[in-house]
């Protein structure tokens, strides 16, 4: 059965799938990375103080372009569409940080993460949707 709106309606499948879609390809975005700075740091003296900044960043360029993917083949709310595929990145990220057995903290940062994941996630679709 089709997920609903607020109002009942019934939103069309291929829509869930296109956010399903953007945000795998986040996901695997994001794994290529971190896999490619795992191997600098091993053959280089690069210094493991910048891999934080890095998995941010790769975090934000993850959503904005699994969101303008995203949006681009749903063609219309760009900003919602995109914000939906950023929430669901950071959600899938954060279930898997519990199969993993690491803790969860409830509080102001990762409310602020949400936050930022859907604007990002916005801005994605916007872009996605107008280029």
């Amino acid at each position: 059965m089709a997920p609903k709106t607020a109002n009942g309606e019934m939103i069309p499948v291929s829509k869930v799938r296109y956010i399903a879609k953007g945000t795998l390809l986040a996901l695997i975005i994001s794994l290529v990375v971190c896999l490619l700075l795992a191997v600098v740091l091993f053959l280089t003296p690069l210094s493991e103080g910048a891999v934080p900044y890095v998995v941010y960043i790769t975090g934000i360029f993850s959503i904005i372009i699994g969101s303008a993917y995203a949006a681009k083949r749903i063609q219309a709310k760009g900003w919602l569409n995109g914000g939906l595929t950023g929430l669901s990145y950071l959600v899938i990220l954060l279930v898997l940080t519990r199969v993993f057995g690491l803790e969860l903290d409830v509080n102001l940062h990762l409310l602020t993460k949400l936050l930022l994941a859907f604007v990002f996630g916005s801005i994605g679709g916007i872009l996605g949707l107008n280029l």
